[in-house]
């Protein structure tokens, strides 16, 4: 693991290119200044609201004010040294599998195999090798005795990046909350400060490239033109002035005199008659020839020095005296210098390639984010072309091209990371649409698997509670005795050191990449049974983009206390103008709204109503129910399986809303229940019925958005959301302390 600041930036930016195009997935995680804005905390989180209220309401304004701090980076590579583990047979045990060590392995760091180009020889051989082992495995040659690898089967590259944006007019907000937080976990906000890396915005970035390029585009046509063409005299600067001719004069004369000494490079004598005339000579490197500098003067002498110079000695090579080698606050000075033909050559190769660090420097994060983009789109990488765009002689550092893999993203509770990147490196302020900025973030990374999700919706509960915190999926998926259903070992780290320091940025998108990693296994084992024949590498660069998204849920982003999943690709969600699905399985037809109760109806009374088997329906007993009260006297009850039941057949489902309406009203009386979907019918018969009746601007349809549009803002109205305040001073009622799950 490393931390990258300007110091280094340049090194570690050339390590992560040549690492990124071999990376089976990359996984990142930020630090910012700021989560959430001021007085936001007193508004709780409305639960059934939509994702694009939510965006517009809480979300949207965050990554606007605040900045990002630190990103971490950790690139995650198929380990070729990595054996074919045995899955657990009858009568194995797991007493051959090691532990989920993450220390650094000096031998990974060049473990790895590049996608595109050339193999070398050890690469080739590790290659031979590994479709070799697949082959025995295939043809059964390996033993059930064979014990698993010792090796994980992914290494790891961990990059920690500090930002700080020095030459930037954006301003930096912290938040004093978030600041005390990150100070108790470590941050570091002396280097953020003094060394943070600069970044900007992907146009300013091809801004800035683009003029690097035609300035000396046009230096290389000039170039050429004053190889074939003499120069002209023009009329310049008219010395008028005794004092100013005299002086030039004297500069002159003892500019040529020490044109004509033999000085050689490396050699630093005067000429008598160059120290009489004010000329200082200028130690420099021996293979860019001999400087001096001319006497301080006025703006006015030094233009026409510049023009008596360049017309006699057109050869010599002048620069302010404030620039270059030596370079100091001399500005009222010029520097000559007498340079050959390869000295000529290498200055102004040195020149260009800090012209072209300078811009990277400038640019900073920026190109990492534009590198990640590009592989995440499935651009092709070379060294070549890496060395090409490191070295200044292109602009690009990747070109366009098929049949390449498109590297997933992998995040963590995620969504807010995302949108940090796009105000930082696309544009400071986001779409007033939320399904624009969705659109944006997956016009950059048009694969992203968030492990809040995968650990929530597509694998079994593995921690007791249901945890879904990294730091907890992280600890039971490097533990022994709670991975004994698997081989598995946690990616070394072949870069520096782990810091295992959580909430820095670098250490927790290791662990968003372990996590990842090992809950895949997971799933995949369960998708396979013992075959192991779909690897996650596999899975992930061999498979469709459908069997990635049914497995491990790609492109579905976890919202912080919300009904919704925020999926990248759905245009539609569970009805008409919602596009995003229902959270955590539930659906429009096993997701009830049950009105009309008591007021002294608790939550511990409708979940042991629910709970209740017998009616003929035991599968209710695999079921897990999720209570969300709108008021006093209303709630929805979410359904969900935890059993080998699917609740997406018809039948099924009839069960189920049979089992909910039986037992609701045996323990709740006469209360009116209906699914999710039936009731947005309802309510858009109630809007039918009341447009003729309500103005755009009047009544309780007229007053909202339509329902076709924003079908839940009517439900809301319909179902008494808005009657109950969602801030942390509402204590009134008994629905306030009655939220939970069983």
């Amino acid at each position: 693991m490393v931390n990258v600041t300007k110091s280094n930036f340049l090194e570690q930016l050339e390590d992560f290119l040549q690492h990124l195009p071999s990376a089976s997935y990359i996984a990142l995680d930020e630090e910012m200044t700021g989560i959430s804005l001021p007085g936001s905390r007193n508004q709780r989180p409305n639960k059934i609201e939509l994702p694009g209220e939510r965006y517009t309401r809480l979300l949207k304004a965050v990554p606007e004010r605040y900045s990002i701090l630190q990103v971490g980076l950790a690139l995650f590579h198929k380990n070729p040294r990595y054996k074919n583990p045995c899955r657990p047979r009858s009568g194995s045990t797991s007493s051959n599998r090691s532990g989920g060590g993450h220390h650094a392995d000096a031998d990974d760091e060049h473990g790895y195999i590049h996608r595109e180009g050339v193999l070398n020889q050890d690469e080739l051989e590790d290659l031979v090798e590994r479709e070799e082992e697949a082959a025995d495995e295939a043809e059964g040659l390996l033993g059930d005795d064979e014990p698993a690898s010792a090796e994980p089967e992914y290494t790891s590259r961990v990059y920690n990046f500090y930002l700080f944006p020095a030459s930037s007019t954006r301003e930096m907000t912290l938040s004093p909350s978030t600041i005390q937080f990150l100070l108790g976990n470590n941050m570091d906000f002396n280097k953020v400060f003094a060394e943070g890396v600069s970044y900007t915005t992907v146009d300013q970035a091809e801004a800035m490239m683009e003029k690097h390029f035609e300035k000396y585009g046009r230096k290389e046509d000039e170039k050429a033109k004053e190889a074939s063409h003499t120069p002209s005299k023009r009329g310049g600067v008219k010395l008028s002035r005794v004092e100013d001719i005299a002086f030039c004069a004297r500069v002159i004369a003892g500019l040529r005199e020490w044109i004509d000494s033999d000085i050689q490079p490396g050699a630093y004598p005067n000429p008598a008659g160059a120290v009489t005339a004010g000329l200082v000579h200028e130690n420099r490197d021996a293979d860019e020839g001999t400087a001096v500098v001319l006497p301080p003067c006025n703006a006015f002498l030094r233009r026409a020095l510049y023009e008596s110079i360049q017309g006699e000695y057109p050869s010599l090579i002048l620069e302010r005296a404030d620039q270059g080698q030596n370079a100091g606050p001399r500005s009222n000075q010029i520097r000559v210098m007498r340079l050959s033909p390869e000295e000529k050559e290498r200055r102004d190769t040195r020149l260009r390639r800090e012209a072209w660090e300078k811009i990277l420097g400038d640019v900073g994060f920026t190109i990492l984010f534009q590198a990640i983009s590009d592989a995440c789109n499935g651009k092709v990488f070379s060294k070549e072309q890496t060395k090409s765009f490191l070295n200044g002689t292109s602009p690009d550092i990747s070109v366009d091209g098929k049949g390449s893999n498109k590297i997933p993203l992998i995040i963590h509770n995620g969504l807010m990371d995302l949108m940090f990147l796009i105000t930082h490196c696309h544009d400071p302020t986001l779409p007033e649409s939320f399904e624009e900025t969705k659109a944006t973030i997956r016009s950059y990374f048009p694969r992203i698997v968030d492990t809040k999700i995968l650990a929530g919706e597509y694998s079994d509960s593995i921690i007791k509670g249901g945890k879904s915190d990294l730091g907890s999926l992280f600890n039971v998926i490097t533990s022994e005795r709670e991975m004994s259903w698997i081989t598995f070992k946690a990616p070394t780290i072949s870069n520096g050191e782990s810091s295992q320091q959580a909430h820095e940025a670098a250490y927790d998108a290791y662990m968003t990449g372990c996590v990842f990693n090992g809950l895949c296994d997971r799933i995949l084992y369960q998708e396979n049974g013992l075959s192991g024949s779909l690897t996650l590498d596999k899975l992930l660069h061999d498979s469709t983009d459908d069997a990635v998204r049914r497995l491990v849920g790609l492109n579905k982003l976890y919202m912080h206390v919300s009904l919704y999943t925020i999926d990248l690709e759905s245009k539609d969600g569970p009805v008409s103008g919602v596009h995003d699905p229902l959270s955590s399985g539930l659906s429009v037809d096993t997701t009830f709204h049950v009105s009309g109760i008591d007021t002294n109806v608790s939550t511990r009374d409708i979940l042991g109503a629910l709970l209740i088997g017998g009616n003929g329906y035991d599968f209710a007993q695999g079921l897990r129910y999720e209570i969300i009260w709108v008021d006093d006297t209303s709630f929805f009850v979410g359904t969900r399986s935890e059993a080998d039941i699917t609740l997406n057949d018809a039948s099924t489902i009839s069960l189920l809303a049979s089992h909910v309406r039986n037992n609701l009203h045996a323990k709740l009386g006469n209360v009116e229940i209906l699914s999710l979907r039936n009731y947005f019918v309802q309510v858009r018969c109630m809007k039918n019925d009341s447009e003729d009746k309500n103005s755009p601007q009047h009544g309780l349809v007229g007053s909202i958005v339509s329902a076709a549009t924003l079908p839940f803002a009517i439900v809301g109205h319909v179902l008494g959301f808005g009657k109950r305040t969602h801030d942390t001073t509402a204590s009134e009622g008994p629905a306030h302390k009655r939220r939970r799950t069983s």
